[in-house]
């Protein structure tokens, strides 16, 4: 009889430490697309601190410029990197000016580093920080995509 209490105790303190115990955070969800910013000479269009880059949604790819509203945002517009686009049903939702995204706006689990981008429509960027590079900061500053 005393170990049955004893195997009982143990059972309901295993399920109650289990209980307790915090789950990982949820999976984010997928990019709705990618990115990649000035991939390459054929995307040498614009001047005075501005790029160009490739969207890629559903199979399809949008050719887009990017420039800086600001020094910093200047500073972003002609860098070369890869990301990748959140929260984006519509292709219209892509265009706009991009701020620095709030904290609570990124996905819980996202990946973390580059730069989290947010536009008007609530359109998330992320821009990988560009191999052996840093990302600039991006401050009170903004980027502009426009399509092409």
């Amino acid at each position: 009889m005393q170990k049955h209490r004893l195997l009982l105790a143990a059972f309901a303190l295993t399920g109650m430490l289990t209980a307790c115990s915090p789950r990982p955070p949820p999976a984010p969800p997928p990019p709705s697309g990618t990115v990649e910013l000035n991939p390459g000479s054929e995307f040498d269009v614009v001047g005075g601190g501005g790029g160009a880059g490739i969207f890629f949604l559903n199979g399809g790819r949008y050719r887009f410029t990017i420039d800086g509203v600001g020094p910093q945002g200047a500073d972003i517009a002609v860098l070369q990197t890869k990301g990748e686009v959140h929260r984006l049903a519509d292709i219209q939702r892509f265009p706009g000016t991009y701020r620095v995204a709030p904290a609570g706006d990124v996905p819980a689990g996202a990946q973390a580093g580059g730069l989290w981008l947010e536009n008007g429509h609530g359109t998330l960027l992320h821009l990988l920080t560009p191999s052996g590079g840093r990302m600039p900061p991006l401050g009170t500053d903004a980027v502009s995509i426009l399509m092409q």
